[in-house]
């Protein structure tokens, strides 16, 4: 073992957990519901190791455990720890109520265990012993009594359940924002594999500022993990029935619970679409202005041959668009409907477009293959897309995105503050924002604070800034071939609408001495996008150096 290798205390997701329930009483109290003030109360009235076999057992992906699996060096008496448990209700023996969960209980027994219980129990025993455990358990779950199997397991060991399993999640849900997070990112932290920027956590918010909240939140999580199931089984066929049963289009959702379910609607549409049950596609698309809704929406008319509401769909984009990509969609595709001539947009841009050829060993790599095209005319390059665009935000931007006065940062694992993929970012803000767009009016300062940012924050997690010396190099020249206020008509877009604005970005960055070029690279197969030709279009109005260039395959006698 290497002297830099971090070990962690044999109870370390003790102290974790503690830290979560101190924090969800400190922020939390008034929200709580009884039953999870009363789930909070047993745990911290439990001895500590049957708290820490608890959270053992509730950092396990099953809900089933064979007492033979509970065994852990940090806990002294497992027996002791189960039996207090039981008593408090935090877990419980199997039982007939856990019959509709048996696949997931049998999947707890490896493949001898089930075959054992298969032969002695079933009649039949037309299987093979070459049968795949998968089908097995399928055949046990359809053909053999729940309480036979139950009876035979539980002769063999006891079997645990986890109880309280709503309450769990519900605390850290209010801690995390969301259902995935859990002690591991703790973990992940402290063994040094992530680091996150420092925060003074005596000005940490809570995520939600209702119970209202808190509920709705909860609810879309748990319907989203239910799509997941349906859209992995492919299961398109129930899903208009299960979207009925939870969907009301009448219900006024919170302003915090609003992007969530957006989000989810998107994706049960896409979903609908793609297996072309498209009315119910249409009519889920319908309830949310989330793109690409309204274009989703656009192109099913069309195929449904209702034009006349897919032009209305479109001027209605043209009117009020909801980022970048949708107005410059609308324009060319009521054109379409209207069977207006003319060339779309994105094509007429890639027609006009410079072209070079290179060897075709880069069919599959063709942005390195157009590098390679500028390094042999002298340039500097890297292929970067979105990094350094979204590195210069972070650099901008980086004391703005973690001010605990903005109440936007709620734990210490956190990588972003939750305001940044709001709409109303660049409002909330602009004061802040415009501040901190002054560092570029100032090219020796800037870079003073680029040296700055990589010596003191290295490594930290934030989904933007790449930690490398050839980004730094590259941000360097970036500010010193762009004058400020492009500079700044960039990134005050990016503000406006991060979730979409930090996206489309073209492939290479090129310089030497004081010439510089943003490249689009496409291959002779490869279409524009909207939100391409929106930032080509957008550089070339602000004077920033960039272009389309069509890349072709040089024949063998080339």
């Amino acid at each position: 073992m290497s002297s830099s290798t971090i070990v962690l205390q044999p109870k370390y997701y003790l102290e974790y957990y503690n830290y979560i329930l101190d924090y969800v009483l400190k922020h939390y109290a008034k929200v709580l519901n009884r039953k999870e003030k009363n789930y909070i109360k047993k745990l911290r009235g439990l001895e500590e190791d049957s708290l820490c076999l608890y959270l053992r057992i509730a950092g396990r992906r099953n809900i089933f455990f064979r007492a033979s699996q509970l065994q852990y060096d940090e806990i002294k008496s497992t027996d002791k720890a189960i039996a207090e448990l039981l008593k408090s209700k935090l877990i419980e023996k199997l039982a007939v109520r856990h019959e509709e969960h048996i696949h997931i209980w049998l999947n707890a027994y490896v493949k001898k265990d089930l075959w054992d219980a298969y032969q002695l129990l079933d009649e039949e025993k037309e299987l093979k012993r070459s049968v795949k455990k998968p089908e097995l358990l399928e055949y046990i779950a359809n053909n053999i009594p729940f309480k036979k199997l139950q009876k035979h397991f539980t002769k063999i060991e006891p079997v645990i359940v986890q109880a309280a399993l709503e309450q769990e999640q519900n605390v850290r849900f209010l801690f995390f924002g969301n259902l995935r997070g859990s002690v591991t990112d703790f973990v992940v932290r402290d063994v040094g594999h992530r680091q996150f920027e420092k925060v003074d956590e005596t000005q940490f918010v809570p995520i939600f500022k209702s119970r209202v909240e808190v509920d709705e939140c909860l609810l879309l999580e748990r319907i989203k993990s239910d799509f997941y199931i349906l859209e992995g089984n492919l299961f398109f066929e129930f899903v208009g029935e299960w979207y009925g049963n939870w969907f009301d289009p009448d219900k006024e959702w919170t302003e915090k619970a609003r992007p969530i379910l957006d989000k989810l609607l998107v994706k049960i549409g896409q979903f609908l679409e793609k297996y072309k049950q498209l009315e119910l596609a249409l009519a889920v698309f319908r309830n949310t202005y989330l793109p690409p809704s309204r274009e989703r929406q656009a192109r099913i008319l069309q195929k449904l041959k209702r034009t006349e509401e897919a032009i209305w769909v479109c001027e209605a984009m043209l009117e009020d668009p909801r980022n970048i990509k949708e107005e410059i969609f609308a324009k060319d595709f009521s054109k379409r409907l209207k069977k207006v001539k003319g060339v779309k947009s994105t094509r007429k841009k890639l027609k006009e477009a410079d072209e070079i050829k290179v060897k075709e060993k880069w069919k599959h790599k063709v942005e390195q293959g157009a590098l390679k095209y500028y390094l042999k005319k002298k340039y500097k390059g890297i292929h970067c897309e979105n990094s350094i665009w979204r590195g210069l935000f972070a650099m901008v931007f980086w004391d703005l995105l973690y001010d605990p006065k903005a109440k936007a940062i709620h734990h210490p694992l956190q990588h972003l503050p939750t305001d940044l993929t709001l709409p109303g970012f660049y409002k909330k803000r602009e004061v802040q924002i415009e501040a901190c767009l002054e560092l570029l009016d100032e090219p020796e300062v800037f870079q003073k604070r680029l040296v700055e940012i990589y010596e003191t924050k290295w490594g930290i997690s934030n989904h933007l800034l790449i930690w490398n010396y050839d980004m730094m190099e590259c941000l360097s020249i970036m500010v010193k071939r762009i004058k400020a206020e492009p500079l700044k008509a960039v990134l005050r877009k990016m503000c406006e609408n991060f979730k979409y604005n930090s996206r489309g970005f073209p492939d290479l960055f090129v310089w030497k001495k004081k010439a510089y070029w943003f490249v689009e690279v496409k291959s002779p197969n490869d279409m524009l996008s909207e939100q391409q030709l929106f930032w080509i279009n957008f550089f070339q109005e602000h004077e920033i150096k960039a272009k389309v260039l069509k890349v072709g395959w040089k024949r063998k006698k080339d």
